[in-house]
């Protein structure tokens, strides 16, 4: 059987041919460099996070519920992939790509969306009945989906063009990018519990993680990377160039307009709760870098 002319049965999985060695060499290069300072820049938040009373401790003991939160995750993804699964080291990478290299590169970029939006919005005295997060509110939905669905989807090109037999079918595409949702979702949620304990005090566990754990963490950024790996595997398997590349920019722009709808949420209930005349409670703003 046939969808759209593309195969549901995925193909057996063959061995890759580089045929130029020295720009994959020179890309490891660049990647090895990038992880460096995504590693660099969680290790200088992580000892700020020690400047503050309990701080640290709270980060960790949200890092844990999410390990055990993403393990059901992860769990689910093996099951689906279990008639030819990946190799374990793929899945080790996907994650690690996630949680450290799109984690980390993601939150010095973030956080100057979000200042320059604050500016923005202080100068214009934009919806002031929003709080003092307003900034955060309306940065989201332009940080979010650019940047970080940017760099997860790196690692999903980097496979595409270097060791495309991994993309036997669409699913494997899905899997591929879910994982790496699966590993940015895990370090994000103890980011943001964390974030939240400085800045007002009170513990988020349930928020944080209720909210970006739901379906079983499918409800977020997984299922927003997978949306783009699932247009790369069509893409992969596509007959034409034409084709493959329509794929890819589709799947591409469904995980951004899922991930912008996704967090524009906070400021359409502010909105909403303003309009019917409704106390409006404050919400976090994005981790401190």
């Amino acid at each position: 059987m046939h969808l759209l002319n593309l195969p549901l049965e995925p193909a057996a999985r063959q061995s890759d041919r580089i045929h130029d060695r020295r720009l994959l060499d020179a890309v490891l290069a660049i990647l090895a460099i990038l992880t460096g300072l995504a590693v660099a820049r969680i290790l200088t938040l992580l000892d700020r996070y020690s400047h503050y009373d309990g701080l640290l401790r709270v980060f960790f003991t949200a890092l844990f519920f999410s390990t055990i939160l993403t393990a059901l995750t992860v769990i689910i993804l093996h099951w689906l992939d279990r008639r030819d699964p990946l190799p374990r080291q793929v899945y080790a990478g996907l994650l690690f790509w996630g949680a450290v290299l799109s984690t980390g590169l993601a939150l010095p970029l973030n956080q100057r969306i979000f200042r320059e939006v604050d500016i923005w919005v202080e100068r214009n005295n934009w919806i002031p009945y929003a709080g003092e997060n307003r900034g955060f509110l309306l940065g989201a939905p332009i940080a979010g989906p650019i940047v970080e669905e940017s760099l997860k989807a790196v690692a999903l090109l980097f496979i595409f063009v270097f060791f495309r037999s991994l993309f036997r079918s669409p699913r494997d595409g899905f899997i591929m990018g879910a994982l790496i949702g699966a590993g940015f979702n895990w370090f994000e949620s103890a980011l943001y519990v964390a974030n939240d304990f400085g800045q007002w005090g009170i513990h988020t566990y349930g928020t944080e993680l209720g909210s970006r754990y739901g379906l079983l963490g499918f409800a977020g950024h997984a299922l927003f990377t997978g949306l783009t790996g699932l247009g790369i595997g069509y893409a992969a398997v596509a007959k034409t160039r034409t084709r493959a590349i329509l794929w890819g920019i589709s799947g591409f722009a469904l995980a951004l307009f899922a991930h912008l709808v996704n967090n524009a949420l906070g400021i359409a209930v502010v909105v909403i709760l303003h309009t019917l005349n409704q106390p409006i409670p404050e919400i976090g703003g994005a981790p401190a870098v």
